[in-house]
């Protein structure tokens, strides 16, 4: 068993501990309610998943970078939460500054500075619901042929098909991605989802839109499977009577760390949509026939 393997059940053994010595937390006369509504508890639990997995989150954490860790909450929470952090010593009890006329909730997680050094943070994660954060809801994720030969259910064009060659990629225009996207996946293929045309993941999350060419992905910009038409790492178009969807993910965590022994093309269809569940922020498809 590695180094980090060892970190990460010492951090499960020493919150354990706590729970079990039955931590009880005052500040200013105010409990903390640990009993939290189900919604509520599980939205907290998922983003102190996604901090312990992020190997930059985890990083701020060790810094006591409070304010890029509040940056991270503040674009994943609900919009009717409040919210407010705090990170101590492992030894420190975390009191913050909380409403007194509110139910606050409480989670924490135990974070280690790296494989070689021991030294643990306890990130503090203080939630009350009540007043309305000055959010508006983000519009929908969108996915268009930026050349307008493709249009939404229509037949797709000539040069993406397969005839003579390959086919052409078609130009993708992607908007709205989520801002708390932290990679997109892509997957072209038939209405039965048997057959794939094109599989690209671990694409860098750019802002919020994407514009590709024929020439997408080049280095750096994601990682392209192997079709099941030719069992190329490459595009290759349909040609079949049928209907196909093309869906970009946008994904809460950075690679799907993909098994490179199995990666045959039926295989990375597979595995692709094993690694993409529970980490589905948004999704948007362009939808296609051929006549």
């Amino acid at each position: 068993m590695n180094n980090k393997a060892w970190l990460r059940i010492v951090e499960a053994m020493i919150a354990i501990l706590i729970i079990m010595g039955g931590v009880l937390v005052v500040l200013n006369n105010k409990s903390i309610n640990k009993e939290t509504p189900e919604s509520l508890y599980d939205k907290q639990s998922e983003i102190l998943d996604l901090i312990s997995k992020n190997e930059s989150l985890r990083n701020y954490v060790i810094i006591g970078d409070k304010a890029n860790i509040d940056k991270f909450i503040t674009r994943v929470i609900s919009l009717n939460w409040n919210f407010t952090t705090k990170i101590c010593n492992l030894e420190e009890i975390c009191n913050a500054e909380t409403p007194n006329d509110k139910d606050v909730f409480v989670s924490e997680i135990l974070i280690t500075s790296s494989t070689t050094d021991y030294s643990p943070k306890k990130l503090r994660f203080f939630v009350w619901t009540g007043e309305t954060l000055s959010k508006t809801t983000p519009p929908a994720m969108s996915i268009v042929d930026s050349s307008s030969n493709w249009l939404e259910g229509e037949e797709i064009y000539s040069d993406y098909k397969t005839g003579a060659n390959d086919g052409s990629k078609p130009p993708l225009k992607i908007e709205n991605i989520p801002e708390n996207a932290i990679s997109l996946a892509l997957i072209f293929e038939n209405e039965q989802q048997t057959e794939v045309y094109w599989i690209v993941w671990d694409i860098p999350y750019p802002g919020t839109s994407l514009i590709t060419d024929s020439n997408w992905p080049e280095s750096g910009e994601g990682i392209q499977g192997k079709n099941t038409q030719n069992q190329q790492k490459l595009y290759k178009g349909p040609h079949d009577n049928g209907n196909y969807k093309l869906t970009i993910y946008a994904l809460s965590i950075n690679s799907l760390t993909m098994d490179p022994i199995a990666l045959s093309s039926d295989n990375t269809r597979i595995q692709f949509k094993q690694k993409i569940q529970g980490n589905i922020i948004q999704s948007a498809s362009l939808n296609g026939k051929i006549t």
